[in-house]
């Protein structure tokens, strides 16, 4: 489902602002960065310069098929490199430094199956370039600075299934032309101007199955045509002016099971109780309703629908009593359910479901917080938990410990706790914990040093604390981590030097580090 469903760590939003690797340690440790047949070097500092590497590491291994390179530093020489490869099938360059040239030459590829280069400078021209590949199933240009004239040719292609292009520049010309297409199953228009007319021609496109329309404005006819149209199985309709008449027309079709419609209270039309009631006659699997004050009551509505998978419900007011209502779905695996006036009681009926295996729970900013060690006893009594992200929250060592009695659970979110010297001990002691995240809980280096003790861990961010250079020295003796997040901390230079010195580390994010003394 939605990306952006579940918000598991702070680690995301740090990763992306910032380049993080000192020299090529992505090179260097090129074979720990390959997972069953991907290669996985996004925001790795890399150029065109390190593109023949890349391709000798490839050719030699033909079992890697996905290569993903995005938020680096790579232009069309790079990209011209790359398109030669005969055994890759999908590949990420998104957020890099290509041009037209870049993606006419990735267009005479004929390996690639899926392709993204979203927020590429690309234009009409690579539009018109990529339009003329046959052997693409799937393709990103979100932001890319296409007009309705590279949307014109890219609907003419009649072998892509999936296309993405949010944020481009396009209008009702493009929609017409999309909904002329026959081989498109998913599209992606987000935050475009395609306008109600060119929507409704799409909504009556009898191969999508997919659209994905957040931030873009619909009419009352347009929510009626997807009513009516059962081949659309998924929608995002997240900040739009979608309100209840629209979940009314949404409800008739019966084969929609996967739709976003958070941040919607913000528009002059709202969705009240009434619309939540006609969208869980739905058979929905995958559901986003997020501040839409729903409340306990509309919770309890939405426990209604018996078919949900995975559920967003954060920022809507639930108590104990929506938490017990939602912990009652038969089917959920994923829930995120973050600020709300989360109570030991909510967490405590939200334990005993017996299907979510990743929760997400945090109380609401600036609330007096009510959670203590019950929450995380209970929670450490659920074996079908295996991730789970508990932030701006208190609790002892002894209820982290009860908390973590439960084995099952091998990803731990903290951020934004309150945790203390033995706190960490315990975390550090632990030995089924693969990830965890302490971003932004005033660890200082006795805490980085006592964290660093844990001897299971793969993956570890202590983003935006106090580490200083001592703490760095003792992460950096660690042998366990494959990737570290120490930005925003008072690591200087011999930090660093450390932390490049630990060969076991294929990942790194330092950048964005600041000490005083180095001045």
């Amino acid at each position: 489902m939605k990306n952006n469903l579940i918000c598991t760590s702070l680690l995301v939003g740090l990763i992306v602002s910032a380049p993080v690797f000192a020299g090529n340690r992505c090179l260097d440790h090129i074979n720990k960065l390959v997972n069953h047949s991907s290669l996985n070097m996004w925001n790795c500092n890399l150029n065109d310069q390190d593109m023949p590497q890349v391709m000798a590491f490839l050719n030699k291994h033909s079992e890697i098929k996905s290569l993903n390179l995005s938020l680096n530093a790579i232009s069309s020489q790079g990209a011209a490199e790359l398109a030669k490869s005969t055994t890759l099938e999908s590949l990420d360059l998104s957020r890099n430094k290509l041009d037209a040239s870049g993606a006419a030459a990735l267009a005479k590829n004929t390996s690639l199956r899926t392709l993204s280069i979203s927020q590429n400078n690309i234009g009409d021209t690579g539009a018109r370039a990529l339009a003329q590949n046959t052997t693409l199933k799937s393709l990103s240009l979100g932001k890319t600075e296409i007009t309705d004239d590279g949307v014109k040719a890219l609907a003419a292609n009649n072998t892509l299934e999936e296309l993405n292009l949010y944020l481009n520049s396009i209008r009702s010309p493009s929609g017409f032309a999309l909904a002329n297409n026959k081989s498109l199953k998913s599209l992606g228009l987000s935050y475009t101007e395609v306008g109600p007319d060119g929507i409704a021609a799409l909504a009556k496109n009898q191969s999508l199955t997919e659209l994905q329309l957040e931030g873009v404005y619909l009419s009352q006819e347009d929510f009626i045509e997807f009513g009516q149209n059962n081949h659309i199985t998924s929608l995002d309709l997240e900040l739009t002016n979608f309100d209840d008449q629209g979940a009314i027309a949404l409800a008739h079709n019966t084969h929609l099971t996967t739709l976003y419609v958070g941040h919607v209270n913000g528009m002059s039309q709202r969705l009240t109780l009434e619309g939540v009631r006609a969208l869980v006659t739905l058979p929905l699997q995958y559901l986003r309703i997020d501040d839409v004050d729903l409340g306990d009551e509309g919770a309890m509505i939405i426990a209604k629908c018996r078919t949900l998978h995975e559920l967003d419900i954060s920022n809507n007011r639930m108590g104990e009593k929506g938490f017990a209502a939602i912990a009652t779905l038969p089917e959920l695996t994923t829930l995120v359910a973050g600020l709300n006036p989360t109570t030991d009681a909510s967490v405590i009926a939200l334990a005993k479901s017996n299907s979510i295996t990743s929760l997400t729970i945090s109380p609401l900013p600036y609330d007096d917080i009510n959670l203590t060690d019950k929450a995380l006893i209970a929670l450490g009594n659920n074996n079908q938990l295996k991730s789970l992200t508990y932030d701006s929250a208190h609790f002892t060592a002894a209820g982290l410990k009860a908390l973590l009695n439960n084995t099952s659970i091998t990803s731990l979110n903290l951020t934004l706790d309150d945790i203390n010297y033995d706190a960490l001990k315990v975390l550090a002691e632990n030995k089924t914990l693969t990830s965890l995240y302490l971003g932004l809980c005033d660890i200082d280096d006795k805490g980085a040093a006592i964290i660093a003790m844990n001897t299971t861990l793969t993956g570890l961010d202590l983003g935006t604390n106090k580490i200083t250079d001592t703490g760095a020295a003792a992460l950096a003796k660690n042998k366990s981590l494959t990737w570290l997040n120490v930005h925003q901390n008072h690591i200087g230079k011999s930090g660093q030097k450390a932390l490049d010195g630990n060969q076991s580390l294929a990942y790194i994010l330092l950048e964005g580090q600041e000490n005083p003394t180095d001045n």
